[in-house]
């Protein structure tokens, strides 16, 4: 396994974070991020993974990976605030 698989979800959690962290509804934060540059610095790390998948996947199975690994990123990151202990979010 070649040092891009890992590399590109790395990437492609920053980007989801850069997403997640945006919407006025998170609560890992106090405060969203501006909303302009962190959407468009998620969707630019979420788009440079892809490039890297292929590095060592074929092009159909990055896709797939990449959709796959960003649903469950963007579904269990609302319940990080709960990890880390956040009184507002229970």
């Amino acid at each position: 396994m070649s040092f891009f698989l890992p590399l590109a979800l790395v990437l492609s959690l920053g980007g989801c974070l850069g997403l997640y962290l945006s919407s006025r509804h998170q609560l890992l934060l106090d405060r969203p991020l501006a909303v302009r540059p962190s959407r468009w610095l998620g969707t630019l790390l979420l788009l440079s993974a892809y490039p890297l998948l292929c590095g060592s996947l074929q092009p159909l199975v990055a896709v797939y990976v990449l959709f796959a690994w960003t649903t469950l990123l963007l579904m269990l990151l609302p319940y990080l605030a709960l990890l880390v202990g956040r009184k507002d979010a229970r």
